[in-house]
Order: structure tokens, then C-alpha cells, then sequence
């Protein structure tokens, strides 16, 4: 919750609930939700096996905790998409353990549309918004 520089925001600032989801090679291992009221706010742990996971932590203001099925498919409360932070990677677990500072960034939406009109000039048929 602290923050490692000076640019950065304190977590509790910007989203209001904090979602995890840890996954082997196999699937889904652990998910842990937690809300900015509860103590500790920020510091998420858990206990692995050894080896290599990935890791999806996602930071949002909704109405309720967000469901992760999978590091690809993410879905919030009542299909309502707030202010959201994101954090997608991987960690090796080692009998000495794994321990990680992660940083989430802020997602941009972008929208490309692609034309297929060929009676359209070629540097028409991509337009960016």
C-alpha cells in the first residue's frame, strides 16, 4: 500500500476492492478477494506448492468482488466495469519461497476499425479512435 516511488499512487486511493487469482499449469489454484476496509489492505498471502504460476491481480471500484475464471477471462459484478488496475505475470515458487512487489497499471481502451470496402484508398481502411 505504500508507494515505491514518488510517482506512484497508494492502492487504497484508487480502488476500493482487490481480486487474485493464481493458476498453475492444470488451472485454477487460489483466488483471494479483499476489500480497502479490511486490515492489511494491499499485503495479499498465500501458501504454494513449489513451482511456476501465473498470476492475475486486478484493482477496481464495483459493487462487488470481480470473478476470475482464468488469467483471460475476467468478469465484475453485474457485468459493470469501473476504474479498474491490472496485473498479469508470472512467479516461481522455490523452496525458499517467492515473495514480489507488483506494480498495476491502468488499462487504455482503444478501438481500431478495419475496412474491407476495396473501393475504399488503402490508407482509408484503417481509422483509429
Amino acid at each position: 500500500t505504500k508507494a515505491a516511488d514518488s510517482n506512484a499512487i497508494p492502492l487504497e486511493k484508487v480502488c476500493s476492492r482487490l481480486s487474485l487469482g493464481i493458476f498453475d499449469e492444470i488451472g485454477k489454484v487460489k483466488t483471494l478477494n479483499t476489500l480497502s476496509t479490511d486490515k492489511e489492505y494491499g499485503k495479499l498471502s498465500v501458501a504454494l506448492d513449489e513451482g511456476e504460476y501465473r498470476v492475475v491481480i486486478i484493482g477496481h471500484n464495483g459493487a462487488g468482488n470481480c470473478t476470475i475464471s482464468s488469467p483471460e477471462k475476467i468478469k465484475f459484478s453485474n457485468n459493470k466495469l469501473t476504474d479498474t488496475f491490472y496485473y498479469y505475470g508470472r512467479l516461481s515458487v522455490t523452496e525458499e519461497g517467492a515473495q514480489a512487489n507488483i506494480h498495476l497499471s491502468r488499462p487504455v481502451g482503444a478501438l481500431i476499425l478495419h475496412i474491407t470496402d476495396n473501393t475504399l484508398p488503402e490508407e482509408a481502411k484503417s481509422i483509429k479512435f
